[in-house]
């Protein structure tokens, strides 16, 4: 939906595109509106939603609650969730939608050094207001060297608060692939 993020997580793929974007793009409604409608009668099955920051494009709640509305299809989007506010968590909660929240860190100092925003606050917040509203999501948390010790603190949140983890290890980080069992063997022993 947009090729432009408001965080800078240095290890973001950015949906494969260039990581420093200089013209800002954003898919138009009616444009979304003429691709979907193409695929109504096909075997496609699923739709994700990704940028950069897909809520960053206005249009986007608009495009999520059309695919609803005229399709059948699986519906799920990649965010980092910080343009969520109530009212449009009200609305996705009317929908079929799974969101696949970026969750960089479980501390507000590390977050912030992260993503370069101070958002940890809103973010925590917005975890629960999803949740309240019985929206469907999970958060994903990108394992590196450098957030390592936050590992065991992020699993026992999420068991806290019942909400999917995929922990998501750096693969450019040799010495973090080689820390996989430490996890099992933590998971093995709660």
């Amino acid at each position: 939906t947009t090729n432009t993020c408001n965080y800078d997580c240095p290890f973001c793929h950015n949906e494969g595109q260039e990581r420093k974007q200089i013209n800002k793009q954003l898919l138009k409604f009616n444009d979304y509106k003429v691709i979907l409608d193409s695929f109504i009668d096909s075997q496609l099955q699923e739709v994700q939603f990704s940028g950069g920051e897909p809520f960053i494009n206005q249009d986007l709640l608009k495009m999520i609650l059309y695919t609803n509305e005229k399709t059948s299809f699986d519906i799920g989007c990649a965010t980092n969730a910080s343009f969520l506010n109530e009212d449009m968590i009200r609305q996705l909660s009317q929908t079929r939608i799974k969101l696949n929240i970026q969750f960089p860190s479980i501390k507000s100092t590390e977050f912030k050094k992260v993503t370069k925003t101070g958002e940890f606050d809103s973010i925590m917040d917005t975890l629960l207001l999803l949740k309240r509203y019985k929206v469907d999501f999970g958060i994903n948390h990108v394992v590196t060297t450098s957030n390592w010790e936050q590992v065991f603190s992020t699993i026992d949140f999420a068991l806290v608060h019942e909400i999917p983890l995929k922990l998501l290890p750096d693969l450019g980080d040799k010495n973090i692939i080689n820390r996989k069992d430490e996890v099992f063997g933590y998971l093995d022993s709660i």
